[in-house]
């Protein structure tokens, strides 16, 4: 992805850092913990998805208000019942599978 976007330009982790205006001043030495998370903030920033690696779930945001909905225009679509059986199936293999 980063030959695509930067072709004919170095792109290891510390140049794709500095294009991207990425902070990895606290890389001295090569730890993967480290360089996985310097290349997520490196994806963001070429992927333009977002600015930060960091979700804020504090209380402090503002609330959106998506207005009122009006629950007699909503389709409701239920499930059949082999969607169900094959729901409940997988369900109970998830079960038995993490109980190891």
């Amino acid at each position: 992805m980063a030959r695509d976007l930067r072709p004919g330009q170095r792109n290891n982790l510390d140049a794709l850092c500095r294009a991207y205006k990425v902070d990895n001043s606290k890389r001295s030495q090569h730890g993967a913990l480290l360089d996985a998370q310097l290349l997520g903030e490196v994806y963001l920033g070429m992927t333009r998805g977002q600015e930060d690696i960091a979700i804020n779930f504090s209380q402090d945001e503002k609330e959106v208000n998506l207005g009122v909905v009006d629950h007699n225009k909503l389709k409701v679509i239920h499930a059949k019942d082999n969607e169900i059986l094959s729901h409940e199936a997988y369900l109970e293999k998830i079960q038995t599978k993490s109980s190891w």
